[in-house]
């Protein structure tokens, strides 16, 4: 053998370092066919060369193999019987390469509870349960040739089977501590996804305080649902009818709670549950797109009159009217104000509270109402180059108004419809014009910037600027600007007017209307106070105006700007005469001193 001769090879007469193979006979093809178990194939290989004492040579040229490979068959089967023939079974015992019995019995009863198991997960399971690393490739040998054992029931019921929530905490923990996948617990217990990942999340951060359950872990006192927040929610609830979205805003507003919508919802179903209140589910509509969608401010203004039909106003036979201006952009208020009447000049007196505080707008949407195309109403547009645009008809939701009334209807029909005055009925909508402006509105939740309320939206951008004199002269009012003293009050003319003391040393806004015979103190977009004029008849002043014979008080404006702490109570300042207007008394003008003599001093001292 020291050439490199193969003993298999001295038949053809030469040397060869190469290993013939032959293609198996038909015979051997046709007998391979008919054997079930891979020890009888093994066995009939050989049995010719052991029985009959054929040649290696022959027999592997018949079966296609090596005649090298079928002599260390023959060897083996000769020292050690059948066992020789079986892959494994001259291993020892002790030998690392063969898995323990417990260990493959384990394996097999695995696959057999839960057949879904991948062989990468039961070798994450065996290293847990064992401390030894299998490769995958034997377990899924083991599977194939092992047989699986019969499973009579199960281990833990299905996740939706188990009604206490404590037992099925502990069934997904004690997977998993045994080496469980997620998905093969989720797989396993039918449970859902969300549930199985959030609890096993608080079991790595919380530990054993996980099985109390979701509010395991959290410091005590530190719940945001406190029965407090739940009455607050309650009373908002029976008073308007407004969505867990508005719920969110109203509570950061006004009592600085910050509860996401959705936790706000979960309360205002409980509540409804609880007490019987009713909830109103609008009819699904389909999203159309808008044509006058704005892509920066003042581009396009819709204004529009709401109905309130339904009130306790004594003096109101029909309904009264809400009239609103609103910017397409950034959905604020820019004006709004209720009205016993839907008149011409409510209009207007709307239409040029907007355009005095955020200038003229580039476009005004409105419905076909008559008066948005009276003839008084077409010049104030043409004179101030504002575009009348018009929606199409029947089609009322590209009137960005007629979505916002839908939310104001929300947020204040309970309180309009209570009040029982027109003084109340204005302290009720100005509270709400407010709210609009500051709350979050859904149409900005996406905006990157953080600006997420229609007031931080607009900012400090406005329209065209229209001068003092072109409003006087177009709506026919008479405007100026005062500054609020210490004590809240303006002075115009000869009278001492209450503004609002919470605004002192700031510039408010005065408004007097000739034909409504009204003063209105405003600052920027908020009216603080309103009082009621009475002329002098048939006389003028050297600048013909009338000069006014009475002022008095209609009604005060709650606003955001709270006075400074007195050292007196509400009910003590009730008990004495509070005057919010008055006529200043004439009074002599003052002399101006004289200067103090000259006095030459000495040019020689003594």
């Amino acid at each position: 053998m020291s050439g490199g001769v193969n003993w298999w090879d001295e038949g053809q007469g030469g040397m060869s370092n190469h290993r013939t193979k032959h293609a198996p006979s038909a015979a051997w093809q046709a007998l391979q066919a008919q054997l079930l178990y891979p020890e009888q194939e093994a066995y009939e290989e050989i049995r010719p060369v052991i029985t009959f004492g054929q040649e290696i040579k022959e027999r592997a040229a018949e079966i296609g193999i090596s005649p090298k490979t079928l002599s260390h068959k023959v060897d083996l089967f000769i020292q050690h019987g059948i066992p020789g023939l079986v892959p494994g079974g001259l291993r020892r015992a002790d030998d690392r390469r063969q898995l323990p019995t417990e260990l493959r019995e384990y394996l097999l009863q695995l696959k057999a509870e839960y057949p879904a198991f991948t062989s990468r997960e039961i070798v994450d399971i065996l290293d847990v349960k064992f401390d030894r690393t299998v490769s995958h490739h034997t377990v899924e040998q083991t599977i194939t040739r092992g047989t699986l054992p019969k499973i009579v029931g199960r281990r833990y019921p299905r996740y939706a089977k188990m009604r206490d929530a404590e037992e099925r905490r502990e069934a997904m923990l004690r997977l998993h501590l045994e080496g469980w996948s997620t998905k093969a617990i989720i797989g396993y217990l039918g449970a859902p996804r969300r549930t199985v990942q959030a609890f096993l999340t608080r079991w790595v951060a919380d530990g054993v305080q996980s099985l109390q359950g979701k509010q395991a872990g959290r410091p005590p006192g530190i719940r945001k649902v406190t029965l407090p927040v739940i009455a607050t929610i309650k009373e908002q609830q029976e008073t308007s009818a407004v969505g867990e979205f508005r719920m969110s805003a109203y509570l950061k507003q006004h009592h600085g709670i910050d509860l996401s919508p959705r936790t706000c919802g979960r309360v205002m179903a409980a509540n409804r549950d609880l007490y019987g209140l009713v909830k109103e589910t609008p009819a699904p509509r389909p999203k159309k797109p808008m044509p006058f969608a704005a892509n920066v401010p003042h581009q396009y203004w819709s204004v529009d009159i709401c109905y309130i039909e339904h009130h306790h106003l004594p003096d109101q036979a029909g309904p009264f009217y809400i009239i609103t201006v609103l910017d397409n952009y950034s959905r604020k208020i820019v004006a709004s104000a209720p009205s016993r009447t839907q008149d011409l000049w409510a209009f207007l007196m709307v239409l040029c509270t907007a355009i005095s505080i955020y200038g003229a707008p580039a476009a005004l949407v409105s419905d076909g109402g008559a008066v948005f195309r009276a003839h008084a109403a077409t010049q104030i547009y043409e004179t101030l180059h504002i575009e009348k645009l018009q929606i199409e008809r029947r089609k009322p939701w590209q009137d960005y108004c007629e979505t916002h009334f839908r939310v104001m209807k929300l947020m204040e029909r309970y309180r309009l419809e209570e009040a029982t005055s027109w003084q109340e009925v204005c302290a009720v909508h100005a509270r709400f014009v407010v709210d609009y402006n500051h709350q979050e509105h859904f149409a900005h939740l996406d905006r990157e910037d953080g600006k997420h309320t229609p007031s931080d939206v607009m900012g400090w951008v406005q329209g065209h600027v229209v001068t003092t004199p072109t409003l006087q002269e177009l709506f026919n009012l008479v405007y100026a600007t005062r500054t609020l003293d210490r004590s809240g009050y303006i002075r115009y003319q000869t009278w001492r007017i209450y503004g609002e003391e919470g605004l002192a040393g700031r510039r408010a806004n005065v408004w007097v209307m000739k034909e409504t015979h009204t003063l209105t103190i405003a600052y920027q977009q908020e009216p603080l106070a309103e009082y009621q004029v009475e002329y002098a008849p048939n006389h003028l002043t050297q600048h013909n105006q009338h000069p006014w014979a009475n002022l008095t008080e209609l009604r005060q404006f709650p606003t955001q700007f709270p006075a400074p702490p007195r050292l007196w109570d509400q009910q003590q300042m009730n008990q004495v005469e509070w005057r919010k207007v008055y006529r200043v008394p004439h009074t002599t003008p003052r002399r101006k001193a004289l200067p103090p003599p000259v006095i030459q001093l000495p040019l020689l001292f003594a």
